[in-house]
């Protein structure tokens, strides 16, 4: 990796992170409720059965909502677990500690004694990251898992980044490893 391109990253990080930890937090859960209403009226969460989403953190999106109507629907959701340098994939059929427990990086994820999921049938992917472009582009945390993840995926995945619009850039420095997504959802605009 070019290290301008990673200390370019780096700074794009370390902004967004502070534009979010100042924000007011009435203000991004706001903005939160806008994004969920703009997935549940997307066609391919709809038409989808099994989807893989990610338990927010503090600074991210509050995708539960979402989480939340997937089980409702009786979709299969998929929540992801990190493994050694990987993410796998697991079914959860609750966001409750029956499903989830801390987890490395002290996020939530599915116990170990749930079900891992093949991955040749997820319709959907909800993507975290730090920022994106307007062109897909993502800024992850720096460690890859959702690279790696992304490159395992067939084609006719949907790949949804989920972001504040403030996490938009107009470019994300990015290399031939960094796998962009189809779309990018905030609560302004949806990017294709």
């Amino acid at each position: 990796m070019s290290s301008l391109i990673t200390q370019e990253k780096n700074v794009v990080r370390q902004e967004v992170l502070r534009q979010l930890k100042n924000a007011d937090q009435k203000t991004l859960q706001n903005k939160s409720v806008v994004i969920c209403e703009k997935f549940f009226r997307l066609e391919e969460l709809r038409n989808s059965e099994v989807i893989a989403g990610f338990f927010p953190t503090a600074t991210e999106v509050n995708i539960l909502p979402v989480l939340q109507k997937i089980l409702q629907k009786k979709c299969i959701l998929l929540l992801p677990r990190v493994e050694g340098e990987n993410l796998s994939f697991y079914r959860i059929n609750t966001l409750t500690q029956k499903d989830l427990e801390i987890g490395e990086f002290k996020m939530k994820q599915p116990k170990k004694n749930t079900r891992k999921h093949v991955l040749n049938n997820i319709g959907i992917v909800l993507v975290p990251g730090s920022a994106f472009d307007r062109y897909g582009n993502r800024l992850g945390r720096g460690l890859g898992y959702y690279d790696r993840f992304l490159q395992t995926l067939p084609q006719h995945t949907v790949t949804i980044g989920v972001c504040f619009e403030t996490q938009v850039r107009q470019h994300i420095p990015h290399e031939q490893f960094d796998i962009p997504v189809q779309k990018v959802v905030t609560e302004d605009h949806i990017y294709f």
